[in-house]
């Protein structure tokens, strides 16, 4: 074995991987090795997480928008997946020290390096989390990036579905000028009054509530699926905000005259990125980048890179676009397995559940055998499964959503298929 390390520690970077290529996935012969054993090969594969951790710049808080090429993300999927092989095997593994890259891998812009980080995350929270709270727990940052990665998908269809209409120079200055003219003291208002407003707003969010349409996370991967219009586009919505310029104008203060921070609002307002289906086809991910990177705040890059992968899986019904449909629900369900895992239960179902009421009824459609699903979202929504009743509460809202209380819900049906 010390032979076979030293040869995968000191081998050229394109050997290690067509050999830890073989290496996962591979059944489980029974062995447990020690980790010990495999610190010179892990501390290899740290440099490789810290050089492309460094390229990208995935530490800071804005992740620029960049595409990575085939030949990397194959190298970062292939050592963060052996790991992930290693770990789950393995003993003496509180000597993992790792954790803090596979959390930076997570906001890379490949899908195929998020899934792969996720998953080696639900194995270090699963394992480690209980007993090793301060070191494998991941931070605030890492837990509303995971939270963020849940609502992203899949995107929310309306009935009728207005564009935003973007506020002009123009418009901005009328609007400022009525502004103006409006009366400074606010009428009072009587309580029937304060009331009935009251109760206009329910309404109106029933109705908007109405007009959302619920689309499951089984219908998102079937080929046969009416997929709406505005997911065959890309059409993402961001609020532009004034830039801050330098005022003529001067304030006194204690150390001298200064000059004056404005902020100018001219065409400030909604705005819309779009690109249609045939240009989704036609440019390639790095275009479709550069683009964008000009003219979306920075802010909001990492969730832009998220809504250009939905709008290419959607695009059309090619092998690839059926193949990116699978990793985007495979996504999903690891990122619930993440977030229930690394987040109080109750803090979890106010973040998740109340945002998605029907999210775990749809991903119990991914385990129905009476469903076609490919093996990664099944095997995804089983480990979230697995996390959601390690909680305190969550075992008991899993065995309601499966019907275990009843002979023909669909935890008996699992059960007496796989006993045919």
């Amino acid at each position: 074995m010390k032979a076979h390390i030293d040869y995968l520690t000191n081998c050229p970077i394109e050997d290690l991987i067509k050999k830890l290529s073989t290496l996962y996935p591979k059944d489980w012969d029974g062995t447990r090795p020690n980790l010990k054993h495999y610190v010179s090969l892990l501390n290899r594969i740290d440099k490789i997480y810290e050089s492309h951790i460094e390229r990208y710049r995935l530490n800071e808080d804005y992740i620029a928008p960049l595409d990575v090429p085939h030949d990397e993300v194959e190298i970062i999927t292939t050592c963060v997946n052996y790991s992930n092989q290693l770990l789950e095997y393995s003993t003496s593994r509180d000597i993992y020290n790792s954790h803090g890259y596979i959390a930076d891998l997570m906001f890379s812009n490949s899908l195929d390096i998020k899934i792969s980080a996720l998953k080696l995350t639900c194995c270090l929270s699963e394992k480690f989390a209980s007993h090793y709270p301060m070191k494998f727990t991941l931070s605030k940052k890492h837990r509303d990036l995971l939270v963020d990665f849940i609502k992203r998908f899949p995107l929310q269809s309306i009935r009728t579905t207005p564009g935003p209409t973007p506020i002009e120079v123009k418009q901005y200055e009328q609007q400022a000028g009525v502004v103006s003219k409006a009366p400074s003291v606010t009428p009072e208002v009587g309580p029937d009054l304060q009331s009935s407003s009251k109760k206009q707003k329910k309404l109106k969010t029933k109705d908007s509530d109405k007009n959302i349409i619920h689309i499951s996370l089984y219908d998102c991967i079937r080929p046969d699926f009416v997929t709406p219009s505005s997911w065959k586009i890309l059409n993402y919505e961001y609020y532009k905000t004034g830039s801050v310029i330098k005022s003529d104008k001067q304030e006194s203060s204690r150390h001298g005259k200064k000059k004056k921070l404005e902020k100018d609002k001219t065409g400030e307002g909604l705005r819309t990125f779009k690109l249609s289906s045939e240009s989704l086809k036609k440019l390639s991910m790095q275009q479709i980048f550069d683009k964008a990177a000009n003219v979306i705040p920075k802010e909001k890059w990492c969730d832009f890179v998220l809504h250009v992968y939905i709008a290419i899986a959607y695009s059309g019904k090619s092998f690839e676009c059926l193949a990116l449909r699978g990793k985007l629900v495979t996504f999903k369900c690891y990122s619930v397995a993440a977030a229930a895992s690394n987040i109080t239960y109750g803090t979890f179902v106010g973040l998740v559940f109340d945002e998605e009421p029907y999210l775990l009824s749809y991903m119990c459609d991914l385990v129905n055998p009476d469903n076609h699903v490919p093996r990664e979202p099944c095997i995804a929504t089983l480990r979230a499964f697995v996390n959601i009743s390690n909680r305190k509460n969550g075992a008991s809202d899993l065995m309601r959503e499966l019907g275990g209380n009843v002979s023909h819900g669909l935890l008996f049906h699992i059960l007496k298929a796989i006993l045919k």
